[in-house]
């Protein structure tokens, strides 16, 4: 996947999960599903002769993997990306292949061993948010240990300095999601800032308008601007920041069809 994505420029790549001939072992399934989940192709299949081994659909990152997609095909922006592209002066992640970027702001540390239920993981010396608790985790350049991993979890951050685009909830389709508003979490860096972008279509059209929004967190206030030549009809409905001091909130209705501001938040 990172050879296919970052250095032949195929964005569209992952995994037929849990594995395509013979029978999937549970727990093996299990860890494979978590993992591909933040793969921009994923897809239960199997031989024809295997077991049954679908499951229901997760919750996935639809919306910030088209986006992600969107940057591969605009200016060669790798979909996913092994550490080194994001760290290049790191010489601890040149041969780290179980590690990758879904984009540039999510970090996945997948579960890899049979039957493991702990991790090892390297975190760069930066800052990063846990993907399901929203708690800051300062990466020191050096390897974490996590035991009594969930079989339906794995380690997953939040790049620090990057905003990214959710929906409020999910759906079954991408047509149903479409019509799902938006919750923006901001990764506070280490200077406090952070960016981010959110590419939105019809997602049917050839050709046709489409918005390309930017998002900057200056610390104190995000602003939210771009083209606008898609009508959505979205709105956000939540802003979550994320820092050193925990988290902050501001809900409304700030429609995604044009720019906007968010300044006042709670604790």
């Amino acid at each position: 996947m990172l050879a296919y994505a970052t250095v032949h420029n195929i964005p569209m790549v992952g995994s037929d999960v849990c594995g395509f001939n013979s029978d999937a072992q549970e727990n093996m399934c299990a860890r494979w599903a978590t993992m591909a989940a933040f793969q921009p192709f994923m897809r239960n299949h199997a031989d024809i002769s295997a077991p049954q081994q679908e499951f229901y659909k997760w919750p996935t990152l639809l919306d910030y993997i088209y986006s992600a997609l969107f940057l591969a095909h605009k200016e060669g922006t790798p979909s996913v990306s092994p550490l080194f592209y994001q760290y290049p002066s790191d010489k601890n992640v040149y041969y780290n292949q179980e590690q990758w970027f879904l984009g540039e702001s999510i970090l996945v540390s997948p579960v890899i061993e049979n039957d493991a239920t702990s991790v090892t993981y390297y975190l760069p010396d930066d800052v990063f948010y846990d993907f399901w608790t929203m708690e800051q985790v300062r990466g020191k350049g050096a390897t974490v240990t996590i035991d009594n991993v969930p079989w339906t979890d794995i380690p997953v951050h939040y790049r620090g300095g990057k905003v990214v685009p959710l929906r409020v909830e999910s759906a079954n389709t991408t047509a149903a999601l479409r019509e799902k508003d938006f919750h923006i979490v901001v990764a506070s860096g280490v200077d406090g800032k952070a960016t981010g972008t959110l590419f939105l279509d019809d997602g049917e059209s050839v050709e046709g308008a489409v918005s390309d929004v930017h998002f900057l967190w200056n610390g104190d206030k995000l602003k939210v601007n771009g083209n606008f030549h898609y009508r959505s009809g979205r709105k956000v409905r939540e802003v979550t920041v994320l820092g050193e001091k925990g988290q902050r909130t501001a809900k409304g209705e700030w429609s995604l069809d044009r720019a906007f501001e968010v300044s006042k938040f709670s604790l």
